[in-house]
This record gives C-alpha cells, sequence and structure tokens, in this order.
C-alpha cells in the first residue's frame, strides 16, 4: 500500500475561502487589479461547480467514508461535523479536504495513496479553484507589506494667471526694472510632481520629481537656451533624500528644502533645494542640527543651530570656489544668528529672529524680523510683522513653481536693503475654504535713489479636498512714482 504525502498532493492548498448562497458562491477576497484575467478564470471555474447538495447515497458513500477516515487521521473530527450537520456541497466537502490535508502536511502525517486518490479525483476542480484562491490571496498580502514600505503619489497642477498694470517708459526705467509687457498679458501653465517615499516613518528614502512649464513657449520655460521643447522643461529631480532616525539622532543626506530658524535670514533654501548633509539631536527640550551643504558652481555652506526651549542660537560659513570667486569678485562670509519662539495667551505665538552677517572684514550687516499673533482662534486670526532686512543676498519665491506647502505666509517677502511693516489676516470658511490676505509695506534704499516705497496686496482663497486643492491668488504690486501692475491666478491641483 502506498503512502502519500500530502505536500505532493497540490502546490498551494489553502483554508475556506468560499461560502454558498442561493445562488451560487461568492469570494471573500481583494483581487488586485493586474489578476483580472485570473479572477476571471475562477469565475469560469465556478459557473462551473454545481451549488447543489453533495448527497450521501449508494454512489457517493465511498467518498464519506474516505473523508470519515481522513477526519480520524488528520484529527478534524470537530471540523467534519460541523461540515455534514447541514447537507454540504461539493465545495463544502473539498473545503474539509483542503483544511484536512493541510493539517496532515503540517503535523507530518503521511496518507495511503487508495485513501487519497479517490477523493483529489473526484473534487480536483474545485481544489484547483482553492489553488488559484490561494496564490491571490498570497500575492494580495505581499502587496500589502510592500505598501506599508513604499508609498507614492502625484500631484498636477494647471495655473491661469494675469498680469496687467502702468508700466514704465523711460528708457532709464526700462533698464533698471526690465522690459515690461506691451499689453495684458493672459499665461497658462501646469506642474507636475511625483513623489516615491520608501521605508519606515523614521528610516526612509525619499524622491520628488517636478516639471514645470508655461504653455505656448517653443523652449526651455526656466530661459536656458539650446534645447527646444514646446511646453515645458523636461522632469528633474527635485529633492532626493534618505534619513536614518533613532530615539535622540537623526542623520540626512541629499538634495532638499531646508531652512534654520524661525524666517531662515541666515539659512532660507525653501526656493531652491541644497544638497547637503544634516546630522540632528535631540533630547528633551535641547535639539542641535549641523549641515554641511555644497553648491559645484560656487560656494561650500556650513551651518549649526542649538536649540534650548524656545530659544536657538545658530551660526553659518560659507566657503566661495575659487574660481566663483575671481569671476564674481567674491569672498568667504561668515555670520551668526538668533531666534526666539513660543506661544502666550492660549494660541498666540510671538515669533522673532536677528541676523548679522559679515561678507568681508570691513562690512558688517544686521538683519532682524519679529512678528506676534494679535488674534488667534480656530477660525480667524491676526498677526503683525516688522522687517528690518540688509543688504544681504536674498532669493526672491517664484510661487507659481513651489509646492502648495510652500504658498504661505512663512515667506519674508521684504527684498534686502528694505525695512517695513506686514499684516496677515486668516478666517477660515465652511466647507474647507479658507481665505488670507496679507499687506506690506516697504521702502528699499538703492544706490542711485534715496527710497522706494512699494506697497503690496495679497489676497488668497484655498478650498482644500482630500485629493483636489482649488487656489486663487490675486497680488497688487505698487512702487510709487514708479509702476504699478496686478496679478491674478487660478491654480487647481489634483492629487492622486
Amino acid at each position: 500500500m502506498k503512502q502519500v504525502n500530502p505536500r505532493n498532493l497540490h502546490p498551494t492548498l489553502v483554508g475556506k475561502c468560499f461560502w454558498p448562497t442561493k445562488v451560487g458562491y461568492k469570494i471573500n477576497i481583494e483581487i488586485p487589479i493586474h489578476k483580472c484575467s485570473t479572477l476571471l478564470l475562477l469565475f469560469l471555474f465556478l459557473n462551473c461547480l454545481s451549488a447543489e447538495p453533495f448527497l450521501r447515497n449508494q454512489q457517493n458513500e465511498p467518498l464519506y467514508r474516505n473523508l470519515e477516515t481522513l477526519a480520524e487521521i488528520s484529527g478534524e473530527k470537530k471540523l467534519w461535523e460541523e461540515t455534514i450537520k447541514q447537507t454540504p456541497t461539493r465545495l463544502d466537502l473539498a473545503v474539509f479536504l483542503n483544511d484536512c490535508l493541510i493539517t496532515c502536511e503540517q503535523k507530518n502525517i503521511e496518507l495511503h495513496d487508495e485513501l487519497i486518490s479517490l477523493l483529489l479525483k473526484e473534487f480536483d476542480r474545485e481544489l484547483l479553484v482553492l489553488d488559484i484562491q490561494n496564490r491571490l490571496e498570497k500575492q494580495d498580502r505581499y502587496l500589502r507589506k510592500i505598501s506599508q514600505f513604499v508609498n507614492w503619489n502625484a500631484e498636477f497642477s494647471i495655473a491661469v494667471e494675469q498680469l496687467s498694470g502702468d508700466f514704465p517708459i523711460t528708457e532709464r526705467e526700462l533698464t533698471f526694472y526690465g522690459s515690461p509687457p506691451p499689453s495684458s498679458v493672459l499665461s497658462f501653465s501646469q506642474q507636475v510632481r511625483l513623489n516615491l517615499t520608501a521605508g519606515t516613518k523614521n528610516n526612509f528614502g525619499f524622491l520628488r520629481l517636478k516639471n514645470f512649464g508655461f504653455w505656448g513657449i517653443g523652449k526651455y520655460s526656466s530661459g536656458a537656451t539650446g534645447i527646444n521643447f514646446s511646453s515645458s522643461d523636461p522632469p528633474n529631480v527635485e529633492e532626493i533624500l534618505f534619513q536614518l532616525k533613532s530615539k535622540n539622532l537623526s542623520a540626512t543626506i541629499g538634495k532638499r528644502y531646508l531652512r534654520l530658524g524661525e524666517y531662515g535670514l541666515s539659512i532660507d533654501y525653501l526656493v531652491t533645494p541644497l544638497e547637503s548633509i544634516q546630522f540632528s539631536y535631540y533630547w528633551k527640550k535641547i535639539t542641535a542640527a549641523l549641515i554641511i551643504g555644497s553648491r559645484a558652481d560656487s560656494a561650500d555652506y556650513y551651518a549649526t543651530r542649538i536649540g534650548i526651549g524656545p530659544f536657538g542660537l545658530l551660526g553659518f560659513l560659507s566657503a566661495i570656489k575659487k574660481d566663483y570667486t575671481e569671476l564674481y569678485n567674491l569672498t568667504n562670509d561668515k555670520g551668526l544668528g538668533c531666534d526666539l519662539g513660543f506661544h502666550f495667551w492660549g494660541d498666540r505665538r510671538i515669533s522673532g529672529e536677528y541676523s548679522y552677517y559679515q561678507p568681508d572684514k570691513e562690512k558688517n550687516i544686521n538683519s532682524w524680523f519679529a512678528g506676534v499673533d494679535l488674534l488667534k482662534t480656530e477660525k480667524v486670526g491676526l498677526t503683525c510683522r516688522y522687517a528690518d532686512i540688509g543688504a544681504i543676498p536674498r532669493q526672491s519665491p517664484a510661487l507659481n513653481q513651489l509646492p502648495l506647502e510652500f504658498i504661505v505666509p512663512k515667506f519674508v517677502r521684504h527684498e534686502s536693503n528694505s525695512q517695513g511693516p506686514e499684516l496677515f489676516f486668516d478666517i477660515l470658511l465652511p466647507y474647507s475654504i479658507s481665505g488670507n490676505y496679507e499687506f506690506l509695506y516697504s521702502e528699499k534704499s538703492v544706490e542711485s535713489e534715496s527710497t522706494i516705497i512699494s506697497k503690496k496686496h495679497i489676497v488668497r482663497v484655498r478650498s482644500s479636498r482630500p485629493s483636489t486643492v482649488g487656489f486663487i491668488l490675486a497680488n497688487c504690486y505698487t512702487i510709487e512714482n514708479h509702476f504699478k501692475y496686478n496679478t491674478i491666478r487660478a491654480q487647481l491641483t489634483v492629487k492622486f
């Protein structure tokens, strides 16, 4: 009498996954989309299976006896009694056979060929259906496990912007401010971002690809020459980084947006990402960060910040590359700074930052920025800030090319060598709509003229949904005795 190992009977047999109904059977699983062909095959098999009771008559008696013997050998008597309480179908008996074979495999019980061959021959179609089900379940569990470590999403934005106003017409002003458009301009632009994260919450890699461009421009939208594209720049790596983090330490390496301090008067790379390495330490209310950054064509940057509660002290040093120094007549610079931010009277907050910048041994530049929440509730906020920015190099943020999370009042909108107040008013409206009004008054000192006074009004209306964000921005910019222009932008972002 030949002994048969259940491990060799069928490649992958699993437990119950089919349940009888009045008209047939349903599968209690989730099927990946790319397995639709297998799912169709599975349904074809099910349509071929009978839903009629499998009666214990003279013809089926040998099968029932073999199943009872299998129940005794595998120790599944209780399961057998539950199966035959109501008149079972062929599929019910196949599920029971499947469970017994798994038990025998786990217990290393060898079965006689005479016992098992008749059952396998009779229920071969049902066992094949169960095998397909098992393969799909295994794959689904594998994909779910991967999804815990790999996550991706995409953002597609389309913006409509209109520029209008009164521009300077004298040759001197055109040279100073650049050539303005001859009339009101309406432009369209699109922006696509692909984000990929792989790893755990503390240890992960992150990649962000960006494509941006204006419609109807037959060259690089960024202004580069020598390459001709119909409407936009090709996708480029906007951010790529790797992070390792433990309880008190973390290390981050790669190209990313970053800022040190409350407002980034000393270190601010929220407009252009910086290739850098950052080491951080956390212990209770003490934080410390060391950043080493590099620009291949300009300078290396070294910065550090130590924070104790709401207070932070930072310093930075740049080492200008030799060729860059000779070309632009630049020297190494250094600076110190401190920042402060804490809550008072509920959710109201006071924040400020001071920066000392020394571009050379004979020149010292001081800058400071302070803000206070005059009103702060769940739905309404009123903030007042004042800035006095020295002649330090600052980048002007191009709002239409920034991620949505950066289009916030966190930017210091004052240019270098300027001063003046800012006022922010925020309100939260029904249906997930938020509004913001910003007023900026700035006095800028220039070499050719004593003072240039500028005023800026910015109104934002934003509607946020789980997968879409609507954004409207109106910007009125006035420079007294020079020109005035208005910008209105409507932007829709879809996340998927």
